[in-house]
Parts: structure tokens; C-alpha cells; sequence
């Protein structure tokens, strides 16, 4: 019997749980799937965790027989992922592919990531544009240097492959192996950093890279950094209790003392902002999440070997 060469017979075997999580998105949902039922990678199962949508995305769901489908109460996106990756690892998948309900699919980004894996152990992620065709959700650079002084992120540059610190959580590639030793995303954090952290929790044990030549088009609303000052949408200022708790937690597990101390600052900063500008709801999220760091102190929980 012929096989086809080494290389190709591995990606062929490995099975990719691919995991939407989505809220009250319906349209931009469908255009998601489409993309990826258009995938020329075929070893995928599409999994979409329905934080308990209000806009006939549950009906639309059921009519779906190629999708397996988690309803859960809304838990953020944190909560979302949280239990895709849950189920990913408990069901023996090689890998999950996790992206909001916001992003379009190039019809090969699944078969670029998976093509990369054999040289790379931690996470992979796609090159993200926006609609016009600029790089958005721009990851950050692993940023430590090799003894000779050279920046290791150069190190597989001739593959298309950059080595990352931290990414977003639009479209990324995890093995369950990795999952099983690290624990999964803090579902505490609700909306905002859950990404940053899950995906430095991963990189400081793996090594791991962005695959130029998987791309992915965010469609995103908002394309600017997040800022309470400028947020025009009232029902989402009450979120950026978790940008600010959130991020001091994130400071205090991975900065050192100094970069701590600034973030603290800054917090502060914004308070009196709120209070000069005569925002006294914006100062109030900001206070109450300033406290709450002191006490926020999520625990990992890990996926239970069957």
C-alpha cells in the first residue's frame, strides 16, 4: 500500500475540535461557518458554545446537523472558551482551533496552521486582518534574547513563522496536550486579558509562533485600543470593570515589581481622570475594580485524566 510522504500521512491524522464562542451575533455567526465548512483541511468537528444568545441564534443552531452545540448560561468569552477547550481536551481531540463568532476563514488557514505543528510545540496563530486588509489584533513579540544577543523571534523566519509571547484569541491553534499540562483559561475573568494570559501561560512553557501564511479577516467593530473614556456603547462601559481588575491580575502574575507599581498608577490615573471629566460612573468601575484586585485571585483548573 502507497502512502503519501511522512509530512502529509501526520497532518492527515491529527483531528481539530474547532471552537466558536458567540453571543447575540447571529448573521456574522453564519458567515463564520460558512468559512469554515469551506476549510481544505476536512479533520475538523465545529463546535459552538452558545452563551445563551437572545437573537434566534440557538434555533438557527438546531437546524445545523454538522455542528455540535454547548448552551450554557453567558459566562463572557472567558466562560466560552473556558468550555470549548474543556471539551476539546476531555474528548481526545489533537488540537483545537479557537476564534470568536466575529472572524472569516481564508479557505486554507486551518491547513496552514495544522502544516506548521511539526515545528512547533505550543500555540499557533493566524495572521489577523481587518476588512480593509490591515494587520489588526497584532500579537506580541517573544521579546528574550538568545546568549549571542540576537532576538530568537528571527529564529524560524525562513518558514513564515514568528515566535510569539501573547496573542489574541482569533484564530489560534492549541494541542489538548498542552491544555492537559497547563490548565484551562480563567473563566473568572468574564471578557478581556483572558486571551493575553492563557496565551503567555502557554508560551512561557512552549514555544510558540504566528504562521504568516494562515490569515484570517476580523471584523470587528470597534479598532481601536479599548478605552472606558471613549467607549460609545453604554452597555458595555460596565465591562471595563474586567479590563481594569483583569489587567492588575495579569501585571502581578507575569511583571516585575516596577511594571506592577506603574499599572497601579495608572489606574489611579484614570480615577481622577473620571473624576475631572465628570464621569462618575466610569470612576466607580474603575475604584470597585481597583479594590477587587487586591482579592482576585482565580485558581487553574485542570481537565481530569479519564
Amino acid at each position: 500500500i502507497m502512502r503519501p510522504p511522512p509530512n502529509i500521512w501526520s497532518i492527515i491524522m491529527k483531528s481539530v475540535a474547532t471552537i466558536i464562542v458567540t453571543y447575540n451575533r447571529l448573521s456574522f455567526l453564519k458567515d463564520l461557518i460558512e468559512s469554515l465548512r469551506c476549510q481544505t483541511y476536512t479533520q475538523q468537528k465545529i463546535i459552538v458554545v452558545n452563551n445563551s444568545s437572545t437573537d434566534g441564534t440557538l434555533e438557527w443552531l438546531q437546524t445545523q446537523t454538522d455542528l455540535f452545540v454547548i448552551t450554557q448560561e453567558n459566562c463572557g468569552g472567558a466562560g466560552g472558551f473556558y468550555t470549548g477547550l474543556k471539551y476539546a481536551t476531555e474528548n481526545n481531540f489533537d488540537y483545537a482551533w479557537i476564534m470568536d463568532d466575529d472572524v472569516l476563514c481564508k479557505k486554507d488557514s486551518l491547513e496552514n496552521l495544522v502544516d506548521k505543528t511539526e515545528s512547533c510545540d505550543g500555540f499557533l496563530c493566524s495572521k489577523v486582518i481587518d476588512e480593509q486588509g490591515k494587520p489588526c489584533n497584532v500579537p506580541g513579540l517573544w521579546t528574550k534574547k538568545q546568549a549571542n544577543g540576537e532576538q530568537e523571534w528571527t529564529e524560524k523566519i525562513e518558514k513564515n513563522m514568528v515566535r510569539l509571547s501573547i496573542t489574541s484569541f482569533v484564530s489560534v491553534l492549541i494541542p489538548t496536550a498542552v491544555i492537559k499540562n497547563i490548565g484551562l483559561p480563567y473563566r473568572e475573568f468574564y471578557i478581556w486579558g483572558d486571551d493575553t494570559e492563557y496565551t503567555r501561560r502557554i508560551s512561557e512553557k512552549y514555544d510558540s509562533y504566528l504562521c504568516g501564511t494562515s490569515v484570517v479577516v476580523h471584523r470587528r467593530k470597534i479598532n481601536t485600543i479599548l478605552s472606558i473614556f471613549r467607549e460609545k456603547d453604554k452597555k458595555r462601559v460596565k465591562n471595563y470593570f474586567y479590563f481594569y481588575r483583569n489587567g492588575l491580575f495579569y501585571a502581578k502574575k507575569y511583571s516585575s515589581w516596577y511594571q506592577i507599581i506603574y499599572r497601579y498608577f495608572r489606574c489611579l490615573f484614570d480615577m481622577c481622570k473620571a473624576l475631572f471629566t465628570v464621569k462618575p460612573r466610569a470612576f466607580l468601575i474603575i475604584l470597585k475594580a481597583f479594590f477587587s484586585s487586591f482579592f482576585f485571585s482565580p485558581k487553574v483548573s485542570f481537565v481530569c485524566k479519564v
